[in-house]
């Protein structure tokens, strides 16, 4: 079988890989010349396996070309060598379905616009907890544990192993026969405008995992989750776990009989939205394993990098990395996890969202935001608070405005802009700054 594998980054890389070891014939695409140092070890990589990298592509292929088109999550629904193959009846797989066709083991998938990060790590570390050896895997990226490309999991797990995989709404867009043994959407809200026409549009691709749980699998729902108040994912083939309020609102999270009292206290997991999360990777993972011990999954926990991570605190005032906060529902979420005043530090690319909703949260809370770097003359005027021309600028001014028993919240609602290239740089950035500050 021939494939035309779009996109020379690590998705597109694991997927030749696994190609050349089924026997297959890949070609890699990508429209960007080789200049990068990561371009080129991708590129010396394939050529070390002998598969044909083409670079600076001008975005079309002949539909002699290839058999299968395998699409990286990178490339938007509407690129021409999509459509076209569309037109001509070719199959179009993403990743993730990719990855299922080669998977021996079963898969945990879980989605939603915030939390899938946390959630999935957590329930990697719930399964892991039984003595299945796990895999965590997929859209995750910069969480400070052992991640894998989803391709490069279904290639190296054994039958009787587990892999959790973070699923974006990207990599939904292409599914056929895609089929994880438990799954969740968490939420969803505005994110990704810039990609999908309108707000129904990207819904509905999130949702489109509840359909592909496979028959005798589990759905796991959290009642009243944003964006998914009236859902009803109801199959007659498929088990359905509701999470409760009132479970949530239990410290306990109404786990079995005999289970000893978690401890909050010691892990970072922050007020509703964190037991929120808990709750449902605990469900997820007795979905798929017996013996689930949720104090061994907890052990030493401390959240993933850039994900509400705890930097430190001094003089009563704590500090959270939140570089991963890129949309107003996770700005929102984030702040409530946390039980004191909060200086947010926000801005970056807007993705054109709405942030109405922040401005009316603030307005009701004790909390104040501080802009910082490039942001759109419509961002500012909806926020309408202090905007500063970087982020140390912004950490000073947070110093001076924070209230004792505060916060510092980097929580930016955006996608990163200059003088960064990704979350993973902004956080790392607001960290040092911090951690000079907390040392003084």
């Amino acid at each position: 079988m021939r494939l035309a594998v779009l996109g020379l980054g690590i998705s597109g890389v694991a997927v030749a890989r696994a190609a050349v070891e089924k026997g297959w014939t890949p070609v890699v695409y990508d429209e960007r010349m080789a200049e990068s140092p990561a371009t080129l070890r991708n590129l010396d990589a394939l050529g070390a396996i002998g598969v044909e990298v083409v670079t600076g592509w001008f975005g079309r292929l002949a539909d002699d070309e290839y058999d299968v088109l395998v699409v990286s999550p990178g490339f938007p629904p509407q690129h021409p060598a999509i459509l076209a193959a569309d037109r001509a009846g070719k199959p179009v797989w993403g990743e993730i379905e990719f990855a299922f066709r080669i998977a021996r083991a079963p898969m945990v998938a879980i989605t939603g616009t915030n939390g899938k990060s946390t959630v999935t790590v957590l329930t990697w570390k719930l399964v892991s907890s039984s003595g299945r050896r796990t895999w965590l895997a997929g859209n995750i990226a910069g969480s400070g544990y052992s991640e894998h490309t989803l391709t490069d999991a279904a290639r190296l797990a054994a039958p009787e192993d587990i892999i959790v995989a973070e699923i974006s709404s990207a990599q939904l867009e292409r599914i056929d026969t895609f089929a994880p043994q438990a799954a969740c959407v968490l939420n969803v809200t505005p994110d990704h405008l810039d990609r999908y026409p309108d707000f129904s549009t990207y819904r509905a691709t999130k949702l489109k995992l509840l359909d592909a749980v496979a028959d005798g699998g589990t759905i796991v729902r959290i009642a009243g989750a944003p964006g998914l108040e009236d859902l009803d994912p109801a199959r007659p083939e498929v088990i359905v776990k509701t999470i409760e309020e009132a479970s949530i609102a239990d410290p306990n999270l109404d786990l079995p009989a005999g289970t000893p009292p978690l401890n909050w206290d010691d892990v970072a997991i922050y007020g509703r939205i964190g037991r929120s999360n808990f709750a449902a990777a605990y469900q997820l993972a007795c979905a798929v394993v017996p013996n689930v011990d949720p104090h061994l999954a907890l052990q030493g926990y401390t959240g993933l990098t850039h994900r509400m991570e705890r930097v430190g605190e001094r003089d009563n005032i704590l500090v959270i990395n939140n570089s991963m906060c890129t949309n107003p529902g996770a700005v929102i979420a984030s702040s409530q996890s946390l039980n004191r005043p909060q200086i947010l530090l926000m801005g970056g690319h807007d993705k054109g969202l709405d942030f109405t909703p922040v401005a009316e949260y603030l307005k009701t809370q004790p909390h104040q935001a501080i802009l910082f770097g490039p942001v759109t003359e419509k961002f500012r005027a909806c926020l309408d608070a202090p905007h500063v021309p970087d982020l140390p600028a912004a950490f000073a001014l947070a110093v001076e405005k924070c209230a004792k028993k505060g916060a510092i919240l980097l929580a930016p609602g955006c996608a990163s802009a200059e003088p960064y290239a990704n979350f993973k740089e902004r956080g790392d950035h607001f960290r040092d700054i911090a951690k000079e500050w907390l040392e003084i």
